[in-house]
């Protein structure tokens, strides 16, 4: 049997680090499309909203199958 996907959380009293859900497609688009946001990427030009949700699920995929993401 398979183990369940159980990468850790971490909170503080002012930071929240979790795995990501489905639900963060929004809020990370936003943060990506910030201006100067991307100067540190490979590539500077800020994603799409479809390639960001590619990239959210991709990440829950590999923590599935993995245990770790990114």
């Amino acid at each position: 049997m398979a183990q369940p996907y159980l990468l850790p959380s971490l909170q503080t009293a002012r930071l929240l680090l979790r795995p990501f859900a489905t639900a963060d497609v929004a809020a990370l688009h936003a943060i990506m499309n910030e201006p100067g946001m991307m100067r540190y990427f490979p590539t500077t030009t800020a994603p799409d909203l479809a390639r960001v949700e590619r990239t959210v699920v991709r990440q829950i995929e590999v923590g599935e199958q993995y245990g770790r993401a990114f």
